[in-house]
Parts: C-alpha cells; structure tokens; sequence
C-alpha cells in the first residue's frame, strides 16, 4: 500500500514536470519571436519604399548579365570622331610642306546621346622618318580663334605623342561637341633633309567611360 502511494506521487510530480515544461516551452515563442520579426519587418518596409521612390529610368553603367522582369537597362556609351583634312595635302614632303587636320569629337551618335561620362585622348602616329613638327590647337572662346595646346616634333626616338588635357571630358546626357586643328609642318630651318623616304600620319581619339 505505501509503495502504491509513493508510485502515485511520482506520476503526479511528473505530469506537473511535464506540464511546467509545456508552459515554459510555449511562453518562450513569445518572448523571442516579437523582437525577431521586428528588424526583418522594418528591413522589408524600407525596401518597399525605396523601391517605390526610385525613378523609371534606371541604368547600369556597366553590362551585365541579363536578368529578366527587371527595369535595369546599359547606359548608352555614345560617341562621334570625325577627322577631315583642310585643303589638299602635300603630294611630297620637303621643308615649308605643311597639313591641317580637322578633328570634332562629340558625345552624340545616330543612337542618340551618351548616357555616361567619357574622357578622350588624340593620339599622332608616325613613322618617325621625316623631321615634321605636330601641333595640337583647340577652339578657343573667341569665335575664329584657336589656342595651342601643345606639340612634338617627330624623329626616330618619338613617332608616338599623345595629347590629353583636363578639357577633354564630354558630359553625360548633354550634347557636347569639341573642336580641335592638328598641324603638320616641316620647318623651314631643318637641315635634315632624307631622299626617297616615305612616311606616314595617323590620328586615334581614344575615348574612356569615365566612371
């Protein structure tokens, strides 16, 4: 009879064991769950919204993979580089030859206007042969008026100049357009005068996204 009521008493010390655990279980959920919710919920929201705020017209400067339903589209990288030569140029070179290129660089294409920023360098090549001198001049704010920029005179050691200043930046989104005269002149004075030698020019505008 006693071993029945000790028997007794331990099944009904474990049920209120079971049963305190249960409450203990089911109160922690509430204590933890309110403060978990509460920073994902408030990171959602602030998407939400942000993605609310954001414009139409959102572009990526670089091209990227494509990712379908999504507004991102590339950012144009527009430009136009147009060389011309003023007058005839020399049929033969000698000492008081000279040439004048024209070069307009701009931001705009048949596409339409450049979505980023670009910066560009004028690039001379020769073949080193003939004692010619490179001017680089650039439209100045008087209309008519040219500046120079600076120049280089070609030999063996220097076939190579490249051209580049602070200035040679095109905007992005608005159309811009600069100017430049590239004059080649053998000088009266050189005393270097080779005999049945060819020789070359080649101008490249090189242009950069600038960010």
């Amino acid at each position: 009879m006693i071993e029945n009521n000790n028997n007794n008493h331990k099944k009904r010390k474990l049920r209120l064991d079971i049963a305190g655990f249960l409450r203990l279980t089911l109160s922690l959920p509430r204590i933890i769950r309110l403060p978990s919710l509460t920073l994902p919920l408030m990171a959602l929201l602030s998407i939400m919204l942000l993605l609310v705020a954001l414009p139409t017209d959102i572009y990526a400067k670089y091209i990227l993979l494509a990712v379908e339903d999504s507004n991102m589209k590339v950012a144009g990288f527009e430009h136009k580089v147009s060389i011309c030569p003023e007058g005839e140029l020399p049929e033969t070179w000698a000492p008081g030859s000279q040439a004048i290129y024209s070069i307009l660089v701009s931001n705009q294409s048949t596409n339409g206007i450049s979505q980023t920023s670009q910066t560009y360098s004028i690039e001379v090549v020769t073949a080193g042969t003939l004692p010619l001198c490179c001017t680089l001049l650039e439209e100045s704010e008087w209309e008519g008026s040219w500046k120079e920029i600076a120049s280089f005179q070609e030999s063996p050691q220097e076939k190579t100049h490249i051209f580049q200043t602070d200035k040679m930046l095109l905007p992005e989104g608005c159309p811009t357009e600069h100017e430049y005269r590239l004059m080649v002149s053998w000088e009266d004075a050189c005393q270097w005068e080779p005999m049945d030698t060819e020789d070359f020019i080649r101008i490249n505008v090189n242009m950069e996204q600038k960010d």
